[in-house]
């Protein structure tokens, strides 16, 4: 695992721009543990909902213990539904933005 310290996080290569209208938009991200990223993301406005889950793997073992494991090819992610216009930050910068704040 290679660990990067926030002010190293590189630069989003493609950004999504910020909509001018209101809307809504889906982001799913598996990134360690899934409540720590879910903590982060509900406290953002514009933030409608963020639901924890798992990626890959079967249903049969997505189970909290058995994904704790590491050996059912499963990821911890999040679904994060929010309203890009009020957010007001690109996509990969707001993601650069909170990895350097779960961080700290």
């Amino acid at each position: 695992m290679v660990v990067v310290s926030p002010e190293k996080f590189p630069d989003p290569e493609v950004d999504a721009p910020v909509p001018a209208q209101n809307g809504e938009a889906t982001a799913v991200l598996a990134g360690g543990c899934f409540w720590c990223v879910e903590a982060v993301y509900k406290q953002l406005d514009g933030v409608r909902s963020v639901v924890s889950g798992y990626a890959g793997g079967s249903a049969e073992s997505a189970d909290y213990q058995k994904v704790s494991s590491g050996r059912t090819g499963h990821a911890e992610a999040v679904e994060i539904r929010f309203d890009p216009s009020k957010v007001r930050i690109p996509l990969g910068d707001l993601l650069r933005e909170r990895r350097a704040e779960a961080d700290r």
